[in-house]
């Protein structure tokens, strides 16, 4: 999304270039990102990759990032920012299932369809989000989501807290040293 805010701010030729390249780099991370975590996977059956299917949703990937992050940074101010952020958002969970097409695994695979349309309307409206985000940064709302996930950090850091000292006294309790002493074993020697 840094790369989105430098989109916006050039001009002329020089935006064509942040585009093509936020594009390639945004599309080829985005699909990295989903390649590696499938490679990572280890299924019961036999699998492996179509090739085809594979560099198609990495293509995909690029073209429709291009193409999204073209159509936010056309205006200002208008519901193009948000339509060129779906469409970003819808792409990357089609490059999923372009590149969930491209697995061919000794088993039978279903699709829940209710499932794939809720995912693609879920990217599609965080997509907007996200780039609402950069090109509208301070709105009244902003400052409610800092506020709560403040407020979530402190709550969490105010658990552990409790759950690894004493509470008359204050002091480190088992938990706590069950803790250190697996940080203190992990260390190399």
């Amino acid at each position: 999304m840094r790369l989105f805010s430098r989109v916006r701010s050039a001009r002329g030729p020089a935006r064509a270039s942040w585009i093509a390249l936020t594009a390639i780099i945004g599309g080829s991370s985005i699909w990295t990102t989903h390649f590696v975590a499938m490679m990572g996977y280890e299924a019961d059956a036999l699998a492996g990759y179509e090739p085809t299917a594979t560099l198609l949703s990495l293509v995909l990937a690029i073209m429709i990032t291009g193409v999204g992050l073209f159509i936010a940074a056309v205006t200002a101010r208008s519901f193009l920012i948000e339509a060129g952020g779906a469409l970003v958002g819808a792409g990357i969970a089609s490059m999923h299932y372009v590149g969930m097409s491209g697995y061919q695994v000794q088993a039978d695979l279903h699709w829940n369809m209710n499932y794939v349309w809720a995912s693609l309307v879920a990217a599609g409206l965080f997509g907007a989000l996200a780039t609402n985000r950069v090109a509208r940064p301070v709105t009244r709302f902003c400052r409610y989501g800092g506020g709560a996930a403040l407020s979530s950090k402190s709550a969490v850091e105010r658990y552990r807290q409790l759950s690894l000292h004493d509470a008359l006294t204050g002091l480190p309790n088992r938990m706590a040293f069950l803790e250190r002493l697996g940080d203190l074993m992990d260390r190399p020697a």
